[in-house]
């Protein structure tokens, strides 16, 4: 359903109003941190931010903050039934359904800038070089002095910044956590992680008809900092859960029956990223801890979107209520059968997001009516050739030809596009 149920709608305001009433005596006052957040200028569901403090020894406290909606959302009550029920929140093309009702979501769980917000903050103390000396997590109440867009971390980060980008705080905060976030993926993949990083293209319509393209890099200095910690809050859930016995669902993944071969950074190449992808195993969800050889952590806890996926929710109930001196909600039985749940969900969602990202980005060619395109081989056999459009980065297969190789980069001629059955025919120009 795209619309929230008046019930759940009605449960949020009502959870909203009462909220700012809990007592704040449990949690750790952490306003006094100079916290921002980090997302797409079109994000609403504000779940995560960050902080950094310089200590006179020349250590460095970065915190890690996400909304805390298990404040606000009892396991059983309506909002938390619908939660369930949709799994995830959808971000299409067109439309944007939220997992949990507005009210909640974008308003008093979201870590709006100047507001005093609940959160969980994972608090990690590091010395110049990377090492952690220390980390904690503890419930706490947090108040972001400023939002900060993916394009503003990357202009500050190049040092083409100026003040309306950041302020002086946040520029150094972000030059820290950048410094930061390479020391530990640098120790991620000494411990056999994998970077496959790949570029995305959003095709998004407007009002009038128009559809524009956008480019999404995952391998800018932003979104590979925000990355970094957010990777960094999910190792330490996973630690945390471990050594307190808290039952939790885990991501998995085992290692690659052969090595895959290190991925060359800021130049995308298709083919190999294809190669590395299928020389990988499919990720798999928990009730024990095990490596994830992506990540090259021995146990990972996705606990960071608790607005935006359910199964972080349920992962950020456990560890809330254990720190609380409350019985987790969840026992391993019941983690198995949600898991078997909100994994088909999530793989729903999924398929919906591509569909319909499919869908405008034909559209796009379609309206554009250009007669050729570029692209380049991925895979060639004796029964097909695979291509990646250039512009779109969409997958497409051709007609195979005697001399055709990876790599290799093709003029394309468009037969025919049926956006709604999500179906390009290509021959080679």
């Amino acid at each position: 359903p795209v619309e929230v149920s008046e019930a759940a709608r009605r449960s949020a305001r009502l959870l909203a109003d009462l909220i700012s009433r809990e007592t704040e005596s449990l949690r750790r006052d952490l306003r006094e941190e100079e916290v921002f957040t980090v997302d797409d200028e079109g994000t609403v569901e504000l779940d995560d931010g960050l902080s950094l403090r310089r200590d006179t020894d020349g250590s460095f406290l970065v915190g890690i903050h996400v909304a805390d909606p298990t404040a606000f959302i009892e396991r059983g009550d309506p909002v938390d039934i619908e939660a369930e029920a949709r799994g995830t929140s959808h971000y299409l093309p067109e439309v944007r359904i939220p997992m949990i009702p507005p009210e909640l979501s974008e308003q008093a769980a979201s870590l709006v800038p100047g507001e005093d917000r609940l959160a969980l903050s994972f608090l990690v103390r590091l010395a110049t070089s990377g090492e952690r000396l220390g980390w904690e997590i503890v419930p706490s109440v947090i108040r972001s002095r400023r939002r900060v867009s993916y394009d503003e971390v990357n202009r500050v980060i190049a040092g083409g910044g100026s003040e309306e980008d950041a302020s002086a705080w946040t520029t150094r905060a972000l030059g820290a956590l950048w410094e930061t976030a390479g020391k530990l993926e640098a120790e991620r993949l000494a411990c056999g992680a994998v970077r496959i990083v790949a570029p995305e293209v959003e095709a998004r319509p407007g009002s009038g008809g128009e559809i524009r393209l956008v480019r999404v890099d995952p391998d800018r200095p932003g979104r590979r900092l925000v990355a970094e910690m957010m990777v960094l809050a999910g190792r330490l859930a996973a630690d945390y859960c471990i050594s307190h016995k808290v039952p939790v669902l885990y991501r998995r993944q085992a290692q690659p029956e052969e090595p895959v071969a290190p991925l060359p950074l800021g130049n995308y190449d298709p083919v190999a990223v294809r190669k590395a992808r299928r020389i990988m195993r499919r990720g798999e969800v928990s009730t024990a801890p095990g490596p994830h050889a992506g990540l090259g952590l021995p146990a990972y806890v996705q606990t960071t979107s608790p607005l935006r996926r359910y199964q972080d929710l349920v992962a950020h109930r456990q560890i809330a209520a254990h720190l609380c001196g409350r019985t987790p909600p969840y026992d391993v039985p019941a983690l198995q059968r949600l898991a078997a749940t909100s994994e088909e969900i999530e793989r729903q969602a999924r398929m919906a997001e591509r569909g319909t990202s499919e869908y405008w980005l034909l559209r796009y060619m379609e309206q554009r009516k250009e007669t050729e395109v570029e692209a380049v081989i991925v895979e060639a056999s004796g029964r097909r050739t695979d291509v990646e459009l250039c512009e779109t980065l969409q997958g497409a297969s051709i007609a195979p030809r005697p001399g055709h190789a990876p790599g290799q980069r093709l003029r394309l001629k468009i037969e025919r596009i049926v956006p709604r059955a999500g179906f390009i025919s290509l021959r080679e120009a």
